[in-house]
Protein backbone atom coordinates (compact mmCIF):
# COMPACT_ATOMS: atom_id res chain seq x y z
CA UNK A 1 0.00 0.00 0.00
CA UNK A 2 1.50 3.40 -1.18
CA UNK A 3 2.03 6.36 1.40
CA UNK A 4 0.75 9.57 0.76
CA UNK A 5 1.27 13.04 2.69
CA UNK A 6 -0.25 15.75 2.42
CA UNK A 7 0.34 19.11 3.46
CA UNK A 8 -2.23 21.95 3.72
CA UNK A 9 -3.63 24.53 6.51
CA UNK A 10 -7.46 23.61 5.53
CA UNK A 11 -8.63 21.22 7.21
CA UNK A 12 -11.70 20.20 5.19
CA UNK A 13 -9.68 19.95 2.40
CA UNK A 14 -7.30 17.55 4.48
CA UNK A 15 -10.45 15.36 5.58
CA UNK A 16 -11.82 15.07 1.90
CA UNK A 17 -8.26 14.24 0.39
CA UNK A 18 -7.83 12.00 3.32
CA UNK A 19 -11.18 10.02 2.87
CA UNK A 20 -11.06 9.75 -1.30
CA UNK A 21 -7.26 8.50 -0.88
CA UNK A 22 -8.16 5.97 1.89
CA UNK A 23 -10.79 4.35 -0.36
CA UNK A 24 -8.71 4.70 -3.18
CA UNK A 25 -6.29 1.77 -1.23
CA UNK A 26 -3.66 4.64 -0.21
CA UNK A 27 -2.48 4.90 3.05
CA UNK A 28 -2.70 8.63 4.06
CA UNK A 29 -1.13 10.70 6.90
CA UNK A 30 -2.44 14.47 6.73
CA UNK A 31 -0.31 17.72 8.33
CA UNK A 32 -1.34 21.56 8.83
CA UNK A 33 1.48 22.78 10.21
CA UNK A 34 4.80 23.56 7.79
CA UNK A 35 6.87 22.83 10.74
CA UNK A 36 5.70 19.09 10.72
CA UNK A 37 6.75 18.00 7.59
CA UNK A 38 10.58 16.90 8.20
CA UNK A 39 9.24 14.97 11.21
CA UNK A 40 6.14 13.57 9.47
CA UNK A 41 8.44 12.49 6.00
CA UNK A 42 10.92 10.65 8.68
CA UNK A 43 7.74 9.11 10.46
CA UNK A 44 5.75 8.41 8.25
CA UNK A 45 8.29 7.64 5.30
CA UNK A 46 5.79 8.54 2.55
CA UNK A 47 5.94 7.21 -1.08
CA UNK A 48 4.68 10.81 -1.99
CA UNK A 49 3.97 14.36 -0.69
CA UNK A 50 1.32 16.15 -1.48
CA UNK A 51 2.27 19.77 -0.61
CA UNK A 52 -0.16 23.21 -0.50
CA UNK A 53 2.12 25.90 -1.90
CA UNK A 54 1.01 29.06 0.57
CA UNK A 55 -0.07 27.82 3.85
CA UNK A 56 -0.07 30.68 6.83
CA UNK A 57 2.21 32.92 4.73
CA UNK A 58 4.75 30.68 4.35
CA UNK A 59 6.13 29.98 0.71
CA UNK A 60 5.88 26.17 -0.26
CA UNK A 61 8.62 26.69 -3.15
CA UNK A 62 11.14 27.27 -0.33
CA UNK A 63 9.92 24.16 1.42
CA UNK A 64 10.08 22.14 -2.05
CA UNK A 65 13.53 22.90 -2.25
CA UNK A 66 14.74 22.80 1.14
CA UNK A 67 12.87 19.17 1.45
CA UNK A 68 14.85 17.59 -1.80
CA UNK A 69 18.48 19.35 -0.17
CA UNK A 70 18.20 16.63 2.33
CA UNK A 71 19.69 13.37 1.53
CA UNK A 72 16.97 11.00 2.25
CA UNK A 73 14.26 12.76 0.42
CA UNK A 74 16.12 13.57 -2.92
CA UNK A 75 14.00 11.06 -4.79
CA UNK A 76 10.73 11.69 -2.88
CA UNK A 77 8.22 12.74 -5.79
CA UNK A 78 6.10 15.77 -4.69
CA UNK A 79 2.98 17.40 -5.94
CA UNK A 80 2.06 20.65 -5.64
CA UNK A 81 -1.09 22.83 -5.35
CA UNK A 82 -2.10 26.37 -5.00
CA UNK A 83 -5.53 28.41 -5.58
CA UNK A 84 -2.32 31.18 -7.02
CA UNK A 85 -1.87 30.08 -11.00
CA UNK A 86 1.43 32.16 -10.97
CA UNK A 87 2.77 30.33 -8.11
CA UNK A 88 2.59 26.84 -10.20
CA UNK A 89 4.92 28.19 -12.69
CA UNK A 90 7.83 26.40 -13.47
CA UNK A 91 7.64 23.97 -10.99
CA UNK A 92 10.63 22.19 -11.95
CA UNK A 93 12.67 24.73 -10.45
CA UNK A 94 11.95 24.41 -6.81
CA UNK A 95 12.23 20.62 -7.40
CA UNK A 96 8.34 19.72 -7.71
CA UNK A 97 7.03 16.56 -10.07
CA UNK A 98 4.12 17.96 -10.74
CA UNK A 99 1.53 21.04 -10.10
CA UNK A 100 -2.11 21.48 -10.01
CA UNK A 101 -4.41 24.21 -9.88
CA UNK A 102 -6.53 24.86 -6.66
CA UNK A 103 -9.78 23.81 -7.06
CA UNK A 104 -8.91 20.71 -9.47
CA UNK A 105 -10.58 17.55 -10.37
CA UNK A 106 -10.77 14.71 -8.34
CA UNK A 107 -10.24 12.33 -11.06
CA UNK A 108 -6.95 14.26 -12.55
CA UNK A 109 -5.50 14.34 -9.20
CA UNK A 110 -5.49 10.36 -9.09
CA UNK A 111 -3.87 10.25 -12.55
CA UNK A 112 -0.99 12.56 -10.98
CA UNK A 113 -0.71 10.15 -7.84
CA UNK A 114 -0.78 7.43 -10.18
CA UNK A 115 1.71 8.68 -12.79
CA UNK A 116 4.21 10.31 -9.86
CA UNK A 117 4.18 6.78 -8.03
CA UNK A 118 4.36 4.89 -11.38
CA UNK A 119 7.48 7.08 -12.31
CA UNK A 120 9.42 6.86 -8.63
CA UNK A 121 8.80 2.78 -9.05
CA UNK A 122 10.19 2.52 -12.44
CA UNK A 123 12.94 5.24 -11.75
CA UNK A 124 14.04 3.31 -8.08
CA UNK A 125 14.14 0.07 -10.25
CA UNK A 126 16.60 1.07 -12.22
Amino acid sequence: MNKILIVDDSEDLLGTLKYILEHQNYEVKTLRDVDDIFPGIDDFKPDLLILNLYMWGDDGRDMCRHIRTCGANKDLPILVFSSSPTLLDNYESYCANDAMEKPFDIKTLLQKICSLLEHALHFSNN
